[in-house]
């Protein structure tokens, strides 16, 4: 089955339909698909989730045979109405839903299972990754515009329930703004509400912020740079202050770190661990995105071009998944996991766009294969 960006939208509807936010949020947990409830609406959401797969061609399969499950429905005729409802689309993708009293079950043409999920675990997010984020969103706002004194909508996330329970992200991403006021980043701040189409309230922080902390002297724009030093500063910060109940205090800390000595490159390695900037990398070894890294980096350490031939050697001494792989399939495969910034090496390293030299870190040569700019400057 292939399932083409139209496809997967009207999948996306038919489910918006009929589940709501946490039901859909529930199924793709269970497939440890992160979700993006800053997206508002539900088809939205799911796109999305869509979009974070390794292989969507196996893995929605195996995501609507979880949304089809007897069990996520009260009422067995509403079930009939969500297979009936996907079948309808189903069909352009040349496969149905059969739903039997203890499963459901996605078909190819030819009758045989269309599931084959190939989906990588979401990262572990600390609370220098939140900061990280909020940061980053704000310098990508007002790149947009580059006017100073303007005022951002920054959603944290659905409103606590009765229960007063809210998302890991939410917790994450508002203590974040939270630290970013006190150390003069945010100058102001507000909180907000607003209601989804599907009517489900939001929290938003409403923020200006101080732009010349976000831009260099000699360029008008917000940099990645720039963006990386707020992050740090809060991030140390958060190292060297604790809260009590009374008031918050300063405090010197005899920690000792792993001392990174400047290299000249953005990635290094020390023994067993990648280290990004003095930061270490907490990333999962046995992920594809990683040991696809590992062998970019094996073969260069210092940067450099490689063509996907090449590379594509190294990653099949490493990967048994990957040998055998025509050229065009390594091609896809090498650039999905490192380059993907929705399922890729750069986005669970939170590598930015570009370096503070302009260039991304890892960039497509056209036809040839890959350029990894790992010297710094």
């Amino acid at each position: 089955m292939h399932f083409e960006k139209p496809v997967q939208e009207k999948i996306a509807r038919v489910i918006a339909d009929h589940f709501t936010t946490q039901q859909i949020e529930s199924v793709f947990s269970n497939a440890n698909i992160p979700t993006d409830r800053s997206l508002f609406a539900k088809w939205k959401i799911v796109l999305d989730a869509f979009s974070k797969m390794a292989s969507p061609n196996g893995g929605i399969p195996y995501i609507l045979e979880d949304f089809g499950h007897p069990l996520r429905f009260k009422d067995p005729d509403e079930r009939k109405k969500f297979v009936r409802d996907l079948n309808k689309v189903l069909k352009y993708a040349k496969g149905e839903m059969r739903a039997t009293d203890l499963n459901a079950e996605v078909l190819d043409e030819h009758g045989f299972p269309a599931t084959f999920p190939d989906i990588e675990p979401p990262p572990y997010k600390t609370p220098a990754d939140y900061v990280r984020e909020v940061v980053d969103f704000f310098k990508d706002e007002y790149n947009k515009v580059l006017i100073a004194g303007l005022a951002y909508e920054y959603c944290l996330g659905e409103a606590p329930d009765m229960n007063g329970e809210v998302s890991e992200r939410y917790t994450g991403v508002k203590k974040a703004v939270e630290q970013l006021k006190r150390i003069g980043f945010i100058t102001e701040l507000e909180y907000d509400q607003q209601i989804s189409d599907d009517n489900d309230v939001y929290d938003f922080a409403v923020c200006k912020i101080d732009e010349r902390k976000l831009t260099q002297k000699e360029e008008p724009q917000a940099t990645a740079a720039g963006a990386e030093a707020i992050a740090q500063k809060v991030i140390h910060e958060h190292t060297h202050r604790f809260e009590n109940s009374i008031q918050e205090k300063g405090i010197d800390l005899n920690h000792k770190f792993d001392e990174q000595k400047p290299s000249g490159f953005y990635i290094t390695k020390k023994e067993d661990d990648f280290w990004y900037k003095g930061r270490r990398l907490n990333l999962s070894k046995n992920t594809d995105y990683y040991q696809v890294f590992a062998a970019l980096y094996a073969k260069l350490p210092e940067g450099g071009e490689i063509s996907y031939g090449d590379l594509g050697t190294e990653i099949e001494s490493r990967l048994f998944k990957a040998k055998g792989k025509a050229a065009d399939e390594m091609r896809k495969f090498i650039q999905r996991n490192l380059t993907d910034r929705s399922n890729g090496f750069v986005r669970y390293a939170s590598i930015p766009e570009t370096e503070d030299n302009g260039k991304p870190l890892i960039e497509v040569v056209r036809n040839s294969g890959l350029r990894f700019n790992n010297k710094a400057g």
